[in-house]
């Protein structure tokens, strides 16, 4: 990645959904007053974790003793306790970004949902096969295809950021401060919450005190 600057550039120029994907829904695009109440008054599971074992390469990735915090300095994933599988109900997470620095044309944040099957490859979700994520520059990668590019700063360090997983409606939305940033659709069963790296030395740190 530390190469891929061609890369970052034609993430810049992709900012339309590819032929065949599952539906990507912006942040634009929000649910109605009454389906929103409807998600406020569930239940949400919440993962408090990183997994012991899905994660990449143990020299690439360092999650800390208590499964919290995860740093990398080279490309990889860890993905989070709990698979999501095809169990019903809201499931939800709270990620801190401890460390992460801002250039404009690479995200060194890579925050999303990844399958168990890619957590050994060397790409963070949203880059790697079967996984999305949203970036810190605003790009929501699916499967290294770029679904939505707002170009604009989405998180940066000292924020948090939550994902809720619908898995009634298999909807992935991010959001700060209670904002909906974007959201992606068409998430299959058995996917995990998870983050990674692609440039840079990024610390992220789930909160595990995160309310329901």
């Amino acid at each position: 990645a530390d190469d891929a600057d061609d890369n970052a550039a034609a993430a810049d120029g992709a900012d339309s959904a590819s032929d065949g994907a599952p539906p990507l829904l912006s942040a634009e695009l929000r649910c109605a007053p009454a389906a929103r109440a409807a998600r406020a008054a569930r239940t949400c599971t919440v993962h408090r974790r990183f997994h012991a074992k899905l994660r990449g390469r143990p020299a690439r990735v360092t999650i800390d003793s208590g499964d919290q915090t995860f740093s990398a300095s080279s490309d990889c994933a860890a993905l989070c306790e709990l698979p999501i599988g095809a169990a019903s109900g809201l499931h939800c997470i709270e990620i801190e970004i401890v460390e992460l620095r801002a250039e404009r044309n690479r995200d060194h944040g890579w925050i999303g949902m990844m399958s168990p099957e890619s957590a050994r490859t060397l790409a963070p979700p949203g880059r790697a096969a079967l996984s999305v994520a949203l970036t810190n520059n605003g790009r929501v990668y699916r499967a290294d295809t770029v679904e939505l590019n707002k170009e604009q700063r989405m998180y940066s360090k000292g924020d948090r950021l939550r994902m809720e997983f619908d898995a009634a409606t298999h909807t992935l939305r991010w959001l700060k401060g209670g904002r909906v940033l974007a959201a992606a659709g068409g998430i299959p069963d058995g996917w995990h919450f998870a983050v990674g790296r692609y440039y840079g030395e990024p610390k992220l740190r789930i909160v595990a005190a995160a309310a329901a």
